[in-house]
């Protein structure tokens, strides 16, 4: 009896825990589920998965089990599932989605000089793996951007098309941050006190 009661404690420690540090919403949402199928698994309500989450209600054994069993497996499931589209090539378009483009070196050699004429700001070195094209393994690629004038860190990729959307996100942040900077010099975007 005082075994089983242990084990209960400790449950219900774990579950304050993952509760506490957001851990177990993270896990949730990173698994791609909502808690209504979380609940559905546990045998209980969406309610009672969100009062697990926000430490308000602490599930029994069974339930704890079910609930961390689900999302564990779902978490890794999708690891797993993308460490095999990083090893297995990639689908898209021959341009920029890692298609065949990115298994020739003369493929390889045209996404990187394209890159550099869409982005001029950035350098962009042969990726990582490149002298692996043509061996007997499926190169795996490691794409990188350095921009030349300092105003971002430097992006890392495991295709073109990644690196594209990256560089993307990057440059229209670095706009709006223009933006605001000149807003601001100029007094439009700052409320001025009058004395």
């Amino acid at each position: 009896m005082a075994q089983s009661d242990d084990l209960a404690r400790a449950v219900a420690i774990m579950a304050g825990q993952n509760a506490v540090t957001g851990v177990a919403r993270d896990m949730r949402r990173a698994a791609g589920l909502a808690a209504s199928e979380v609940a559905k698994a546990c045998g209980v309500t969406a309610e009672t998965v969100t009062m697990w989450e926000d430490c308000l209600a602490r599930p029994s054994l069974s339930q704890y089990l079910a609930w961390m069993s689900l999302l564990t497996d779902r978490v890794l499931a999708g690891k797993a599932s993308y460490a095999t589209q990083i090893r297995g090539g990639h689908a898209g378009s021959d341009r920029f989605g890692g298609g065949p483009a990115e298994t020739t070196a003369d493929g390889v050699t045209g996404l990187v000089e394209q890159l550099r004429q869409d982005f001029p700001a950035w350098e962009f070195p042969l990726p990582d793996g490149f002298k692996s094209i043509g061996a007997e393994k499926p190169p795996r690629l490691v794409w990188r951007a350095a921009r030349t004038d300092e105003r971002s860190h430097d992006l890392v990729a495991g295709t073109a098309w990644e690196l594209r959307g990256k560089l993307g996100d990057v440059e229209a942040a670095l706009e709006r941050d223009d933006d605001a900077l000149a807003r601001y010099n100029d007094g439009r975007g700052v409320t001025r006190r009058t004395a």
